[in-house]
């Protein structure tokens, strides 16, 4: 399997160079097909499975059985999986070793559903005194959580939010936001763009009031910004990536 997995890699990218798919995607095959080195390399790389032989591979009940078990402890690994070996076989079928994709009778992991709980205040205590201990040196990382925690907004979404999209308000009234746009990461670093994945509708949100006291302080310790300016930025008054986010 290491074989197809470069050879698919070097077809992705011919298509990149062709326009029929973007930058982006290529990097998230990239990331997700092979293992980097160093401390933070990944072991949930989809090249795991190179040591098997393609017919081993081309058994839809072991693909099913290998995508339930990262379902169980990743599930947007799971996905992201599903969908490069999806891509991987329909190309295999189109050049001949495989007359039907195997992916065909396997269900795609992110439509069975997530087991995900909903916080209770105790555990959104603990998570938060949990994150603030691992985020020193970085204080726009603190705010984007406690936006995250209480919107349940895209990393990116969060990270597109100018002070134009930000209604703080005042006294017992909660702010509100306007979702109008994502950050992305490109070649040349991380950059907006002026609307949200798969081109949904751009709209309001009311965040809870902790998250509000926490956004008026926010906005008075950046003192004299313009409007257009982003709300989280590093130090070093950059966009970050969703990435480093």
């Amino acid at each position: 399997m290491i074989d197809v997995f470069d050879w698919f890699m070097e077809v992705t990218r011919k298509r990149v160079t062709r326009g029929e798919i973007k930058q982006q995607t290529l990097a998230i095959y990239e990331r997700m097909i092979y293992v980097s080195e160093g401390p933070k390399s990944r072991d949930d790389a989809v090249k795991l499975l190179g040591h098997l032989t393609l017919g081993e591979v081309g058994d839809p009940g072991f693909l099913a059985d290998y995508l339930d078990d990262i379902a169980e402890l990743v599930p947007g690994i799971a996905h992201q999986h599903y969908s490069i070996l999806t891509a991987i076989f329909k190309r295999l079928v189109l050049v001949g070793p495989f007359k039907y994709s195997p992916m065909l009778p396997v269900r795609n992991p992110s439509a069975r559903g997530g087991k995900q709980k909903a916080l209770r205040l105790a555990d959104h205590e603990a998570l938060y005194d949990l994150f603030v201990s691992r985020a020193q040196g970085t204080k726009y990382r603190i705010i984007l959580f406690l936006i995250l925690l209480g919107t349940g907004l895209r990393i990116g979404e969060a990270l597109a939010l100018r002070w134009m999209d930000v209604d703080l308000r005042g006294g017992d009234e909660c702010a509100v936001i306007h979702v109008c746009g994502t950050v992305v990461k490109g070649k040349d670093g991380a950059f907006r763009q002026d609307k949200r994945k798969n081109n949904a509708r751009f709209y309001y949100l009311t965040l809870p009031m902790w998250p509000t006291v926490e956004l008026r302080e926010w906005r008075r310790q950046a003192g004299d910004v313009d409007d257009s300016a982003h709300v989280l930025v590093s130090k070093r008054d950059c966009l970050v990536s969703p990435r480093s986010g």
